[in-house]
């Protein structure tokens, strides 16, 4: 794969999605101290609840890499039971979850070589088959608060969390957001990525100024810094 930056330089970057290593793409996407949020849509902005639908070679390396560079991945108990979801082998995965009792993933049930934390305010009854699970018990009963807790009891310093847009949207209310990383795939060319990409800004009232600007063929991503 041929990655091309067109925003704010002009680098060439080539992609073996299975052997290039991510020390040398980090400067793509390098780590930083904060929250990353990280989705993917079509074109016309149109989404799914499950991002395989969308998601492609290109996207999911970026994943990956983003991944690499955070030392905690927070879902939502809906986001892993929909994605069916592994657990990771760049970051420990956090799950928070009103019902942490049904969790019949992979990542659960599959023995992991990081670790896979229930965060719950209800108790964990289930006994999964996964021996590097365990369960963090949660006082906050919002989702940002949840959130919050979950950095602070685990020690996070570089988080990105994959979520669907509900749950993401009181992140955002409640800037705990650093920077938005955006898959727009499908797209006809740079303007209509741009545009669906401004759109979803927008429709979240998010102030943003653009780092970043990748392209392979149809594939546009996108880099934000959320202004607060």
């Amino acid at each position: 794969m041929i990655i091309q930056e067109i925003f704010p330089g002009e680098r060439t970057l080539d992609i073996n999605s299975t052997s290039t290593d991510f020390v040398a793409a980090s400067s793509w996407y390098p780590r930083i101290l904060g929250t990353r949020f990280n989705f993917v849509l079509k074109t016309n902005h149109s989404t799914t609840v499950n991002s395989d639908a969308v998601s492609n070679e290109i996207d999911r390396f970026f994943l990956k890499l983003i991944r690499f560079q955070s030392d905690l991945i927070i879902t939502t108990g809906e986001t892993a039971r929909s994605e069916n979801l592994r657990a990771s082998r760049h970051a420990p995965l956090a799950i928070i979850t009103r019902n942490p009792n049904s969790l019949s993933i992979p990542a659960t049930n599959t023995t992991s070589e990081l670790p896979v934390i229930i965060c719950s305010t209800e108790h964990l009854q289930t006994h999964y088959l996964n021996r590097s699970l365990s369960h963090l018990h949660l006082h906050a009963l919002d989702f940002s608060a949840a959130v919050s807790e979950v950095i602070d009891n685990l020690e996070a310093e570089s988080v990105v969390v994959e979520t669907g847009l509900s749950a993401a949207a009181m992140l955002f209310d409640t800037d705990m957001i650093d920077e938005i990383c955006l898959t727009v795939v499908e797209a006809e060319n740079h303007q209509s990525a741009s545009n669906s990409a401004k759109s979803f800004c927008n429709d979240f009232r998010i102030q943003t100024e653009l780092i970043q600007v990748l392209v392979s063929e149809s594939t546009f991503l996108f880099r934000f810094k959320v202004l607060k």
